[in-house]
């Protein structure tokens, strides 16, 4: 089966909503329509084998919930219609845990990855990056638009704040390993340009697979958690930034965590004082951590 993403000027015929649910069903096929993922004015058409296809609409109504599908690229750099599977109306994720022998085989496995609808719209997934026997990891929550076009973490604006950063510090970048608690870009549409959204519980859970088998495969001694986010990953619950900030956290495996700000958060504020502040605490956390090298 297709299921192909097209203008609703090319649609036919619409297909018909159930009335207590938020799921659009046509012939045996129901997908569930996800705010994020799904953009305004667009209608979803499915290809069956050798069959003229089925044509029917979603909209986007308030409160609507569950995975949704994401069949074109948003923006300049859409490709056209996408390939997907669907089982039973859903869908087709897996949980396949993936053992992998170097990072190379990792970022290989990672790009087939299919555990959260988050590869859907993304454009390819961003593993991380580093020396592979890297002492300190850093975590950030997940690539932004320029990264998911680059395939590489922290290429974009919140990037070269962490490299201005990493330079305060006398933190060689080579010399540490930079990745994302979530390996896809999680984007809204709006025109021509993807806004960020933050990943939700599930999706961080889902990708936490990948981040455990980078730290098996480097081995760091010291771990950086940049915002809330990555704190949620290698902590297993929510943790505000602001609890951790100048705490040595010890993870279950005796691993010392480092809690900072992600650097994203210093290109939002305004103000020039309390940008200076902000930045030169994130530069003593990361200090702080390089620091922990010395003491193992």
């Amino acid at each position: 089966m297709r299921i192909a993403h097209v203008p609703p000027s090319q649609t036919q015929a619409g297909g018909e909503r159930s009335p207590r649910s938020q799921h659009w069903q046509t012939q045996q096929v129901t997908l569930r329509a996800c705010v994020p993922c799904l953009p305004r004015g667009h209608e979803l058409r499915e290809h069956r084998p050798g069959g003229k296809g089925y044509i029917f609409g979603y909209t986007i109504h308030p409160g609507a919930t569950g995975w949704g599908a994401s069949l074109q690229r948003a923006g300049p750099q859409s490709v056209g219609p996408q390939h997907y599977r669907l089982q039973n109306g859903r869908l087709d994720m897996t949980t396949t845990e993936t053992e992998a022998a170097s990072l190379a085989e990792l970022g290989a496995a990672e790009a087939r990855c299919t555990r959260c609808p988050l590869y859907l719209p993304a454009t390819q997934v961003v593993p991380g990056e580093g020396a592979p026997r890297a002492r300190m990891m850093m975590v950030g929550e997940q690539p932004g638009d320029r990264e998911d076009l680059a395939g590489h973490p922290f290429v974009g604006p919140a990037g070269h704040v962490l490299d201005e950063a990493l330079q305060a510090a006398e933190i060689p970048r080579g010399e540490v390993f930079i990745t994302n608690a979530v390996k896809h870009f999680k984007f809204v549409p709006q025109g021509k340009k993807r806004l960020h959204k933050r990943p939700n519980a599930g999706e961080i859970q889902r990708c936490k697979w990948w981040l455990d088998q980078e730290r098996k495969l480097v081995r760091p001694e010291v771990m950086v958690a940049m915002g809330a986010t990555a704190l949620r990953s290698l902590l297993g619950r929510a943790t505000p930034v602001s609890s951790v900030r100048g705490q040595v956290k010890i993870l279950e495996d005796g691993t010392p965590l480092i809690g900072a700000v992600h650097p994203s958060y210093l290109l939002r504020i305004r103000d020039a004082g309390e940008r200076r502040r902000e930045r030169d605490g994130f530069v003593a956390d990361l200090r702080r951590a390089w620091s922990l090298l010395d003491a193992s």
